[in-house]
């Protein structure tokens, strides 16, 4: 039997723009997923309600043209991109009465060069026409707060209280269940989080920080379950966990899951994420690839 088509909001940062997690799971998913997504790099679960989707430079890439257009000003096409929904609001409510081109009234959101309603009139109206004539509905919504940030008790206060009091009303409006990303442990630790800071040594890093990393996760967990109905009860997608056991298993393996810089994941790492998150969501693994060739077409 085929999977049932299922709507997936992505809420997070580079750990699910870096090779497109939302387009590819769109692709492992022979289109049954269909996403949509409010993305920001480095940018926690409160700074995407503080100043929203991040991708205007990042996303002007051929994946994500989504049709063309002739103007009266030029002989060619223009491409629009889809950058996503602009905020949070917008892409779990449909709409959001505060988001104006340029930010003009600067009172709601950060002014940033990288939000592209800020950026393109044309995408902001291109936006509100498509919510319009199309509401926004979500079986699933994916929260994926930086990694660092999670591996903090002191730090993930402002996500747990982001959580409480603006995603859970949200998430239960909209009537779909929150997914709360484990995120993996990396090596690289110039990236907000030391391991000369904790008591222990360097070969103990990776699985110490994993569990550091659960604790908020757990965290998260507990917040949403107290402010969400049975219904929109929490579920956890495992990828630190995943990512942990090839750590223990086949430690070669395990680096090759990484981009050079060792932070964020290499097309290894992010094929491994979208069949962790497709069996979280539908129970069993995706369909497998035939060839290597197959492989490479979901990120192409």
């Amino acid at each position: 039997a085929k999977d049932a088509n299922i709507s997936i909001a992505f809420i997070g940062n580079s750990y699910l723009y870096v090779n497109d997690m939302p387009r590819l799971m769109q692709k492992i998913s022979m289109g049954h997923i269909h996403q949509d997504s409010c993305l920001r790099s480095s940018a926690s679960l409160g700074k995407l309600l503080r100043a929203g989707n991040g991708m205007w430079e990042l996303w002007q890439t051929e994946q994500a043209i989504t049709y063309k257009f002739n103007t009266q000003w030029s002989e060619q096409e223009e491409p629009v991109y889809d950058f996503g929904q602009c905020t949070v609001f917008q892409l779990l409510e449909g709409y959001d009465n505060d988001l104006t081109y340029q930010n003009y009234n600067g009172a709601y959101y950060y002014e940033e060069d990288t939000n592209p309603c800020f950026e393109d009139q044309n995408y902001i109206l291109y936006l509100q026409d498509r919510n319009l004539k199309n509401p926004q509905w979500f079986d699933y919504v994916v929260l994926n707060d930086q990694t660092a940030r999670m591996a903090d008790a002191e730090a993930r206060e402002d996500s747990v209280n982001a959580l409480k009091y603006a995603y859970a009303p949200m998430i239960k409006d909209a009537r779909a269940t929150p997914l709360v990303v484990d995120t993996h442990a990396y090596p690289n630790y110039e990236y907000g989080w030391n391991v000369t800071n904790y008591e222990t040594d360097y070969e103990e890093a990776i699985p110490y920080m994993q569990a550091l990393i659960y604790y908020g996760v757990e965290e998260y967990m507990m917040a949403l379950k107290a402010n969400l109905p049975s219904y929109a009860a929490p579920n956890v997608v495992p990828i630190g966990m995943a990512y942990l056991t090839v750590w223990e298993e086949d430690y070669a393996l395990w680096q090759r899951l990484f981009l050079e810089e060792t932070v964020h994941a290499s097309p290894h790492g992010s094929y491994l994420f979208a069949n962790v998150l497709y069996a979280v969501v539908y129970g069993h693994l995706p369909q497998r690839p035939k060839s290597q060739q197959q492989i490479k077409t979901f990120f192409s």
